[in-house]
């Protein structure tokens, strides 16, 4: 008997959590209070033109990565990531920029 499991919110890290669950054969029931998931990550289409909602750009790769890795998956069938110019650059009291 699989055992059953809700998550709350279909956010990227409610949904990262919901995949990871079913993985492991929970059955899991996702809720999200909005009509689409994403969360952050969604997108308004109005008049013929796309917003994002949120991120417009990929910090940390390696987190989607190792999510598609632990689900026995290549990133590379679903997703293409594309290394654009650099357009900032990030400060930091250690010393360490990124």
């Amino acid at each position: 008997m699989k055992r059953r499991i809700c998550v709350i919110g279909a956010g990227l890290g409610g949904l990262s959590a919901a995949i990871r669950l079913a993985n492991k054969g929970f059955e899991v029931d996702l809720y999200e209070q909005n009509n689409t998931p994403g969360g952050k990550a969604g997108e308004i289409k109005e008049s013929g033109y796309r917003f994002d909602t949120g991120p417009s750009l990929l910090t940390m790769p390696q987190v989607l990565e190792q999510l598609f890795s632990e689900c026995g998956e290549n990133i590379d069938g679903y997703l293409i990531l594309n290394r654009l110019d650099l357009i900032c650059k990030y400060f930091y009291p250690d010393k360490n920029n990124y």
